[in-house]
């Protein structure tokens, strides 16, 4: 380029000892420009695909300048539109072709239009979007399932989808710290995954599955909020929380530990020891005691079905077979008439309502014909509580100290130092002279 020849032509006029040294720091300058890009993976640099719905048997869009763009079902190669000016509601489905493209049939709810077109995945664009009654940005993309079904996915930059997931995940009316907290948890939770899914066609799942977003939220009305959150995120830009290993951690967080966390494999049965810590800083959670009641029939309907039981078998009861040092229940043993099958408590949550069973540190027993179970917290009880980060930031502790106190195990580091030299370390390098230095 122009601007190397100069730098070249420059060179020239300088002693050799001169020369050298302008040609270091220049080297230098160079490295750490370059560096910004190269060891930053490929998986963190593209937008963040989520799933808004799975395994739906049809899709109800709602839309102002409704487009659709695909592959023409008579000729595979030549693109097609279809366009309306105005508001418009469509219905979708597809099916299966030999040439494993899916045929999708776009049905028209006011013209009673249909239009095929073959597209993998098939686009959709429009202004002020509804997928059924919810809110949604601008762009979707369709894709077909094995099981007849559609999934519905959407790509975000990342600031986008931390403003759609971080007042999901926590009431942007909470402390600045606490937000802060909840970005980087959240920022942590978003890369560890992208990184896990790379290849596949969604990131995360928009629900408690993974993290909850949601554009209403992205959209706060509430100008004060939208500013707290906008701001949380501007001031943690690209920080993560890393293990030792300088990896990005799967950072867990749930709304209130019920006054100990929990390791992931405890729940899970997997997953890295990220720390427990004995937390009484969630007093003020609404959660802290709850209370839920089910009836011996329906909860011997629900576990058979579950566990694939013979419904003709008499359910008999329910009994623990281990708790963590949390007292948390890790396993479960079902008695049937006929026998008995073991199921992990997160499952019992599953199957009965996450928001029933609020988390798995309970204790039960028996009415008259109904199980009464008693409880505390809400959550898996991994990583962060939430309940508790509010207290600490009301405290006066900053993100920092949040963190550290439940992840004690990972530190807050940039994003540019995952995976890579720091920028301390890429100086280093360019010190060391004329030597080749490797990207």
């Amino acid at each position: 380029s122009l601007y190397l020849l100069t730098w070249f032509q420059h060179l020239k006029n300088h002693s050799s000892k001169r020369r050298r040294r302008l040609k270091e720091r220049i080297l230098s300058k160079l490295i750490l420009v370059f560096a910004a890009v190269a060891l930053i993976p490929g998986a963190w640099a593209e937008p963040v695909k989520v799933r808004l719905r799975r395994a739906l048997t049809a899709v109800e869009i709602q839309a102002m300048n409704l487009k659709l763009t695909g592959l023409s079902a008579e000729s595979p190669v030549v693109p097609v539109a279809a366009i309306t000016p105005r508001l418009e509601s469509i219905r979708i489905r597809f099916k299966p072709t030999k040439s494993g493209i899916p045929l999708w049939k776009i049905r028209y709810r006011d013209s009673k239009q249909t239009v095929e077109t073959q597209a993998l995945p098939l686009e959709i664009r429009g202004e002020v979007m509804r997928l059924g009654l919810e809110p949604v940005p601008r762009h979707l993309k369709l894709f077909p399932r094995e099981d007849g079904r559609i999934d519905v996915i959407t790509e975000l930059d990342v600031e986008s989808y931390l403003s759609g997931v971080v007042p999901s995940e926590m009431p942007a009316s909470w402390p600045l710290e606490a937000l802060k907290a909840q970005v980087i948890a959240s920022r942590s939770y978003m890369y560890s995954l992208m990184n896990e899914r790379q290849g596949e066609h969604f990131h995360l799942e928009a629900s408690v599955f993974d993290q909850v977003y949601s554009m209403m939220n992205e959209v706060l009305t509430n100008r004060h909020h939208r500013e707290t959150i906008a701001r949380a995120i501007r001031e943690t830009k690209d920080l993560v929380l890393v293990g030792k290993d300088g990896e990005i951690i799967r950072s867990f967080y749930h709304s209130d530990c019920g006054g100990q966390t929990e390791e992931p494999d405890r729940v899970w049965g997997t997953g890295s020891t990220l720390g427990t810590v004995k937390d009484p800083s969630c007093p003020l959670s609404p959660h802290g005691l709850w209370t839920y009641r089910i009836s011996r029939k329906e909860l011997g309907e629900r576990l058979a079905r579950y566990l694939s039981w013979p419904a003709s078998d008499l359910f008999m009861s329910v009994e623990v077979v281990d708790r963590s040092p949390s007292r948390r229940i890790g396993e479960l043993r079902v008695l049937f008439a006929g026998g008995q099958a073991q199921l992990k408590a997160q499952d019992l949550r599953r199957i009965l309502g996450f928001s029933r069973i609020k988390s798995t540190n309970f204790q039960f027993h028996w009415g008259a014909d109904d199980l009464i179970i008693h409880g505390r917290g809400y959550g898996h009880g991994v990583g962060m509580c939430q309940w508790g980060a509010r207290t600490l930031a009301g405290r006066g502790l900053d993100h920092q100290k949040i963190l550290k106190h439940y992840y004690a195990k990972a530190r807050v580091v940039p994003l540019a130092e995952v995976g890579g030299w720091s920028a301390k370390d890429l100086k280093k390098k360019a010190r060391s002279g004329n030597r080749a230095i490797s990207l």
